[in-house]
């Protein structure tokens, strides 16, 4: 019987495989010192509302748009329209309830547009789909920008329409 001690093609073959191993171990502790010590930084999300666009008015004379909501926060509605434009905010109702598009009356903010250009801040507690509602009493322009500002009120962000 012969032992692999004395064989020098087994004893070879254990040379190398325990080089290799120390080379994996090498690798293997290189890459770990060398990768950074903070996890990488994380994306933000695309901006998730924005609409600014003229709107067109449907056969009655009124104009909704629908808007997807990410999380709680503050919606910034800049509106041009004709003075007195009924303005509501608000979840929206399932389409299938009305033939029009209508933000829940239990939980909308609603205003009146004096004229020209003005902003309105309306919170958005849930996400969701939202629905802004205009009805203008008369012809003019119907032009809408929403924004998503934070709750700290520190920056604004665009966002994206649904």
């Amino acid at each position: 019987m012969t032992s692999s001690a004395s064989d020098p093609s087994a004893r070879r073959l254990d040379l190398v495989r325990g080089l290799a191993l120390l080379l994996g171990a090498v690798a293997i502790a290189a890459w770990v010192w060398t990768r950074p010590a903070s996890a990488p930084t994380r994306v933000a999300p695309p901006p998730t509302i924005v609409v600014d666009e003229d709107l067109a008015r449907g056969p009655d004379g009124v104009a909704s748009v629908r808007v997807r909501v990410v999380g709680p926060t503050i919606l910034r509605v800049e509106l041009t329209a004709p003075a007195g434009t009924e303005a509501k905010l608000g979840p929206g109702r399932p389409i299938e309830l009305t033939p029009r598009d209508l933000p829940d009356p239990a939980a909308t903010t609603a205003w009146t547009h004096e004229g020209g250009a003005s902003v309105q801040e309306v919170r958005a507690f849930t996400s969701g789909m939202y629905v802004l509602h205009l009805a203008p009493p008369s012809t003019g322009p119907l032009h809408v920008r929403l924004t998503q500002v934070a709750w700290g009120g520190a920056a604004t962000s665009p966002a994206g329409k649904k």
